[in-house]
């Protein structure tokens, strides 16, 4: 199982490098959604640093597109270490399917906005 993981990781990034243009997107859906093609998992607070700030809408979003996102909860530290709280973390299904239709829908909007 961890090497169709590996795999369909490998894909994502192959395929997220042989599109440049990609990382240069504005949108916060795809922003957000080429992260998760590179292999990265993001929490809540990761994600703020990208611009997203309320990640779980995002993570909604992609769902309503077809777009499968992993979670598990996790015990972050806060309050500059004093206290500690539960946030999820998010991650790209890494079936090859889903990867594929995650990239359908970036060179879908990348196809719209060329073209009008």
């Amino acid at each position: 199982m961890n090497n169709l993981k590996e795999k369909a990781v490998g894909l994502a990034t192959a395929c997220v490098k042989a599109c440049p243009d990609l990382k240069k997107r504005q949108n916060k859906l795809e922003n957000i959604l080429i992260q998760f093609l590179d292999g990265h998992t993001l929490n809540r607070f990761e994600a703020e640093k990208l611009n997203d700030h309320c990640l779980n809408s995002t993570v909604a979003t992609l769902g309503k597109f077809g777009i499968l996102i992993d979670r598990k909860f996790e015990i972050v530290p806060c309050l500059g270490g004093k206290a500690t709280i539960s946030v999820k973390r998010y991650w790209l299904k890494p079936e090859p399917e889903n990867i594929s239709n995650a990239l359908d829908l970036i060179c879908g909007n990348s196809r719209r906005k060329n073209n009008g």
